[in-house]
């Protein structure tokens, strides 16, 4: 807690979604008209609808709350859940497990097309995790992505968020795409996505050619035997020559 930018010692009470600071009141008296400035960390549990709100009430000489307070204006969060779909190119109804990624701001987060963007910082992380595989099915979600907020002038009413998701593994005998071609721009809209936001296609690497054995193919390799045969031969006979000499 700061009053005016300092400093000043309080304790904490409150359950449940409701945290009280109780500072002493004689640093509230030696700062009449000055500013009270709370900072505190949570842990959102569910996503819900993305908004997340707060309020805030102050109490003067009233330890109990007896009384109704003074309340604040209420701010909201806003966050969105990213769901991407791996799929095979050649059977995209084909999910796809074990392909893994990573999640980047963009360069133009409020863009009108984020496609147009490019990808920023990253990786992100998200509780915790900065890598995300996709399981059985081809899915992966990620949790919670900042969308916007109230103090987030001029984008406090932005519906969404351009981020870019990078692929740092594909699934097992399919391609990594690289070159650029790992990013991929998506939006993240306020609220949990109800289907997958993005579906991302692997292709399968190629198997090496097998050499041919009939037609033309096998006339050379007929010829090529004949040659080696015929050069030992020449090579037996020159040795006898050398022996009966």
């Amino acid at each position: 807690m700061k009053i005016d930018g300092v400093d000043v010692p309080f304790s904490t009470g409150g359950s449940g979604n409701t945290l009280d600071a109780i500072v002493d009141i004689t640093a509230v008296n030696n700062s009449i008209e000055s500013e009270i400035v709370v900072v505190f960390t949570g842990v959102v549990e569910t996503l819900g609808d993305g908004v997340i709100r707060n309020t805030a009430t102050l109490f003067v000489n009233d330890p109990t709350k007896a009384g109704t307070g003074i309340p604040s204006n209420t701010v909201a969060t806003h966050w969105g859940d990213l769901v991407i779909s791996k799929v095979d190119a050649d059977s995209v109804t084909t999910g796809l497990a074990g392909a893994k990624f990573e999640v980047y701001e963009s360069n133009d987060p409020y863009a009108a097309d984020c496609a147009a963007t490019t990808p920023g910082v990253g990786p992100i992380s998200v509780d915790g995790e900065t890598e995300f595989a996709t399981a059985a099915g081809g899915l992966v979600t990620v949790p919670g992505l900042y969308v916007t907020d109230s103090g987030n002038m001029p984008n406090e009413l932005a519906a969404a968020r351009c981020y870019f998701i990078k692929e740092t593994a594909a699934p097992t005998g399919f391609v990594l795409p690289s070159g650029g071609a790992e990013f991929t721009a998506v939006e993240v809209v306020t609220g949990a996505s109800a289907t997958a936001d993005v579906v991302i296609e692997n292709t399968k690497q190629s198997v090496p050619s097998l050499p041919l054995t009939g037609g033309a193919g096998q006339a050379a390799l007929v010829i090529g035997g004949l040659a080696l045969i015929g050069g030992g031969i020449g090579v037996a006979s020159i040795r006898r020559r050398k022996l009966s000499a």
